[in-house]
């Protein structure tokens, strides 16, 4: 092989290399500049209260089976630290919840207790007994975010197109086809 195909094939090897490891560069860029939500139920004087961190968001609502699933009806307040919180008086009994921020309905990744929702997710589940108190079904150990023991939480927004049609198999109602995900990178 001549020295100018080589140099070439070099090249061309080497650009090929630099510009997948710029891709994986942006994508941990990307992971490690996003800002971490969470979220959490306990019990205080006047009934449970739900916090929820997102300094970027803009509103915050809880919805759930205690006000009809209104998506509005329950708007949480934001400390000047990012933290968004409500008290809330609940019934004995179980109560599932989702957080409602910027219109997005969020599952409460501090609490492990859950139940399938009829759209595929699941609904944050807090249960209530006699005496007020947060019934801890199990042994649930949380999670710690130690080096040993990594939990990355990833703020921000996920837009997706999505196909619809409607008349599906003679059904009038309008049906959601599953996207294909692309992750594309913006600086």
């Amino acid at each position: 092989m001549n020295h100018k195909k080589q140099s070439a094939m070099n090249y061309s090897r080497n650009k090929t290399l630099a510009m997948s490891a710029a891709a994986l560069l942006a994508v941990f860029a990307i992971f490690l500049a996003a800002v971490s939500a969470h979220a959490s139920v306990e019990k205080v004087e006047g009934g449970i209260k739900f916090v929820y961190y997102d300094p970027d968001a803009g509103t915050v609502f809880l919805a759930g089976t205690f006000n009809n699933w209104n998506a509005t009806a329950t708007p949480m307040k934001r400390d000047d630290k990012g933290y968004w919180s409500v008290v809330m008086k609940l019934s004995p009994g179980k109560h599932e919840y989702k957080f409602v921020v910027d219109g997005a309905w969020i599952t409460d990744l501090e609490n492990p207790n859950t139940k399938p929702d009829p759209y595929g997710g699941v609904n944050s589940v807090v249960e209530i007994d006699n005496k007020g108190d947060i019934v801890q079904r199990g042994a649930v150990k949380r999670l710690s975010n130690t080096p040993l023991n990594a939990r990355v939480l990833i703020g921000g927004r996920y837009l997706a197109r999505m196909i619809t049609e409607k008349n599906v198999e003679d059904d009038p109602r309008w049906r959601m086809q599953r996207p294909r995900h692309k992750v594309k990178a913006q600086g």
